[in-house]
């Protein structure tokens, strides 16, 4: 079960200030009635589900950053404050529920990154199976794709570009039976190498189809057509764990002792291991924002190591299958085959220097960054957390998004 992360508890903004949407601001008004106004809002009670079960709270207190001290500091919540809860949400570092766990006389306190994330608040409920807008998409994919195999009326979400794509495919000479949607059975794609051989195992690029595949196009005598399914505006090619390259203790001890798979990354994509320790240590403190905009590039001005990063992007990118890319659900569709000698030629060829951001753009995030392009893809390396309320890295990620060079067809 997810839990509540510190951008529902900012009316709907994010650290940066930017408006994230009415959803996280709704959810901010929620925590607020359900402790002081139980029933008026969605007939939610006092009770919250957590980690530890079921608290039931009776008041709250948010930590703010005090503009004039520059310290934080908790302030205390009555039911008849909620005006000032909400109007002074985007400055909120943290929120802690006041009250006990049922079945428990002791009084307590839980922050709200304990809570879990009920079907109130955009999750699921407990013991429940809620499909995420990936699943969703990925099964109306397929439903399409069987659909028109399979001689039936292709309609519905997605019909045109299913129909689209299953004429590419068997034109090629391989006529479809079914469509499988095996997302869930994704293996993992670790980090691996030394040196300025850093890559995702496996190095080779065409091994990975048949590990990232979310639909395969299964054919009477011949390897299934794999396809890679994408939802949403954000996209991205790795999404490794950070626990191979640190732990939390090694970046508090500056990183001391760096493995050979840390070094070689740091080491391509330019990054400085003393200003990539600052960002997470220093995060919050005054003064860490100045010095991380410090210790960026104001261009591509890192010049890393081209050829290695060419390596690391064909074993990211992986080749021999079809992405399918959709901004949201229902909406149209981009389809573009990733095949080897693009892959790894121009795709995977770096074509300007690196922008290393500590602290990410604006230097105030719990993230490292590294921006650079190919011909076909704008990427951004990203080190950051994923997890709500916590500082140090869990993830490698990295992210694209396409160019002109990319040739997709898109209905």
């Amino acid at each position: 079960m997810a839990n509540l992360q510190t951008k529902h508890i900012k009316g709907g903004y994010d650290d940066k200030g930017s408006f994230l949407s009415e959803a996280y601001k709704k959810t901010t008004e929620l925590i607020f009635d359900k402790v002081f106004n139980p029933g008026i809002n969605l007939d939610e009670g006092h009770d919250f589900a957590t980690d530890k079960g079921v608290f039931c709270a009776t008041g709250i207190k948010v930590l703010y950053l005090m503009p004039k001290t520059k310290n934080q500091e908790y302030v205390t919540y009555k039911k008849t404050q909620k005006s000032h809860y909400l109007k002074n949400a985007q400055r909120a570092k943290g929120l802690v529920l006041l009250g006990k766990f049922k079945g428990q006389k002791t009084k307590s306190e839980i922050k709200h990154t304990q809570l879990t994330k009920t079907n109130a608040f955009g999750g699921k409920a407990v013991g429940s199976k809620k499909e995420s807008k990936g699943t969703i998409f990925e099964k109306h994919f397929t439903d399409r794709i069987n659909e028109c195999v399979n001689g039936k009326v292709c309609k519905g979400a997605y019909h045109a570009s299913a129909g689209w794509l299953v004429g590419q495919v068997e034109n090629e000479g391989r006529p479809i039976i079914n469509a499988k949607a095996v997302g869930g059975a994704n293996m993992s794609r670790p980090l691996g190498g030394t040196g300025d051989n850093i890559h995702v195992v496996p190095s080779l690029a065409s091994a990975h189809a048949k590990i990232l595949t979310d639909v395969n196009l299964n054919h009477d005598s011949k390897p299934p057509t794999y396809l890679s399914l994408k939802l949403g505006s954000s996209t991205t090619f790795i999404n490794s764990g950070s626990k191979p390259l640190f732990s939390d203790l090694d970046i508090q001890n500056e990183l001391q002792d760096m493995n050979d798979l840390t070094k070689g990354l740091f080491k391509i994509f330019g990054i400085k291991k003393g200003p990539f320790c600052a960002v997470f240590n220093k995060y919050g403190k005054p003064g860490s924002k100045q010095l991380n905009l410090k210790n960026s590039d104001k261009g591509h001005s890192t010049k890393g190591n081209p050829s290695a990063v060419k390596k690391f992007l064909k074993s990211a990118m992986g080749s021999g299958y079809w992405m399918i890319h959709a901004k949201d659900l229902g909406k149209e569709v981009s389809m573009y085959f990733m095949d080897n000698t693009s892959v790894t030629g121009a795709y995977s060829l770096v074509t300007t220097g690196f922008q290393v951001l500590y602290g990410g753009k604006t230097g105030d995030g719990k993230r490292v960054d590294v921006k650079f392009e190919t011909s076909a893809f704008k990427f951004t390396l990203n080190i950051r957390s994923k997890a709500g309320g916590k500082t140090y890295p869990t993830n490698v990620m990295l992210d694209y998004k396409t160019k002109s060079g990319i040739k997709k067809t898109t209905l």
